[in-house]
């Protein structure tokens, strides 16, 4: 099969993944928080944050190490070493899992009392019970990324979002509350589990009793455990940090802005520019693998021009609109956090189009002791920022330690990913020509639906956004000569664009 088939195919799965993601999470979000109430929401946002700390806690580098050396076994062709890996990444982060459970419930008492928060003594017992079979789930998606199987990862996924949004929609009907749908997503994690072990079965029957060798578990264990401190750096940057100082110095209710309009702009990140980040470590870890370096420097090199193509127009059109699509999808009451979206999705845009495809290159070729460095500068600026800034400053002082700390990485780890690629760096040749084509786009944007009501807003901006972007784009010169072909040729292979694009092409 083609190169480009295989793109147009991963990619198209990929993206439905991201979508049922974002689709989920964006109708569960908006219901919820109409639910609860920004007070109510921001204790929510607090107990979700912590169970994500709990998850990484788990993880600590296994997800990423289980993805990376199966897909170079099968980039060399050894299935039974890849089944392997697999089971010895399960069996690790169970028994971490068990130890993070303990620990939550210890730590519940301490978090009524820090957030000033007397259920949380209840919520977090509760949430206690989705640990395990969240990482779990989050292991076993890397697998089948790894496997390529990204038409069953889109299966799983589906899944997992009706299973959340149908039992998160009784339980708010029932009335059980935060409880309820926290319980909802151990369910909703378990019923993929299942998904995922049937087709790891058909693939490798009895993959859990394989094992690796002596020397293979050490290099498994030396690349999780060099991960582990670099985890913990990401949480600080990349994790709602602002979420915990927000909790302890301010009111919840903006707890709930910070956290849902971060909440929003990766989402959005993810839909459309995320659809190729989820390809780049298997891609670049079988080119690796196989021994294919120049490989892993054709991608590095054509990716963050395709991530800037993709995200810039995302930040500007999603932050002309972000008042509108705020104040419909949760309430006026909501209306404080249009600033904050618009802040986050600036920097979620640079850092996909400079640092997703430079972390990519360090996971997939083991640089990640560049990444431990760049991680730790970036952790010491979020929190000395964040206490400097949240106290007195509240949403706006968390947005900017945010995007700061964020877009500090990018410089040191084109750098370094360069460095490590014989001195290949991305492609930014085109990168402001693009930049003028989403700035002027999303001017358009909010020249044309300003003054509207917010949902009229959204019906003219967002088609009026995507017909404006596209020639931009070509007249400002953001297209390479070879990209048109590029993009007729993969668009070619999906089965929807197959006659528009055989029109094009003649």
């Amino acid at each position: 099969m083609s190169s480009a088939s295989n793109v147009a195919r991963s990619t198209g799965y990929n993206f439905l993944t991201i979508a049922c993601n974002a689709a989920s999470s964006l109708v569960l979000t908006a219901v919820i928080a109409r639910w609860l109430g920004p007070a109510g929401m921001g204790t929510y946002s607090l107990v979700t944050w912590f169970f994500a700390m709990a998850a990484i806690l788990v993880n600590l580098g296994l997800v990423t190490t289980t993805m990376k050396y199966m897909a170079e076994a099968l980039g060399r062709g050894d299935q039974e070493e890849a089944g392997g890996v697999l089971a010895y990444g399960l069996g690790r982060l169970l028994i971490n899992g068990l130890v993070v459970m303990v620990a939550w419930l210890l730590a519940g008492p301490w978090a009524a009392a820090a957030y000033r928060e007397p259920h949380m003594l209840t919520l977090m017992p509760v949430a206690a019970l989705a640990i395990l079979p969240t990482s779990a789930m989050a292991l076993l998606t890397a697998a089948c990324q790894g496997l390529q199987r990204y038409g069953r990862v889109a299966l799983a996924t589906a899944t997992y979002t009706g299973v959340m949004v149908v039992g998160s929609l009784a339980c708010l009907a029932l009335g059980t509350g935060i409880e309820g749908l926290l319980a909802v997503s151990a369910v909703a994690a378990i019923a993929a589990c299942l998904l995922y072990a049937q087709t790891l079965a058909a693939w490798q029957p009895g993959w859990f009793r394989l094992g690796v060798s002596p020397e293979r578990r050490r290099i498994l264990a030396g690349y999780s455990r060099s991960l582990m401190f670099l985890i913990i750096l990401d949480a600080v940057v990349w994790q709602r940090s602002a979420v915990f100082f927000l909790g302890l110095w301010r009111p919840h209710q903006e707890v709930a802005y910070f956290a849902m309009a971060f909440g929003l702009a990766t989402m959005a990140m993810k839909l459309i520019p995320g659809t190729l980040v989820g390809l780049l470590i298997p891609s670049m870890s079988r080119s690796f693998g196989s021994g294919k370096l120049d490989e892993v420097a054709r991608i590095y090199h054509l990716a963050g021009r395709w991530m800037a193509i993709m995200a810039l127009p995302v930040a500007a059109g999603g932050a002309a609109l972000a008042v509108p699509l705020v104040t419909t999808l949760y309430g006026a009451s909501y209306a404080p956090m249009a600033p904050v979206l618009a802040i986050l999705l600036a920097a979620s845009a640079l850092v996909n189009a400079f640092g997703f495809p430079a972390s990519s290159v360090l996971y997939a070729v083991e640089g990640q002791r560049f990444m431990v460095w760049i991680g730790l500068m970036a952790a010491i600026v979020n929190i000395a920022l964040m206490a400097l800034l949240v106290p007195g400053y509240g949403l706006v002082g968390a947005s900017i330690a945010t995007a700061v700390s964020q877009l500090l990485v990018l410089p040191p780890g084109a750098y370094f990913a360069g460095k490590l690629l014989g001195g290949v760096g991305p492609d930014v040749r085109r990168f402001p020509s693009v930049a003028l084509a989403a700035v002027l786009m999303g001017a358009g944007v909010w020249a044309a639906t300003h003054g509207l009501s917010a949902q009229l807003a959204l019906l003219v901006g967002l088609p009026l956004g995507a017909l404006l972007y596209a020639p931009l784009v070509v007249l400002c010169g953001g297209l390479a000569p070879e990209d048109r072909t590029r993009v007729l040729e993969v668009a070619a292979k999906l089965p929807f664009l197959r006659r528009v694009t055989a029109r094009t092409a003649s």
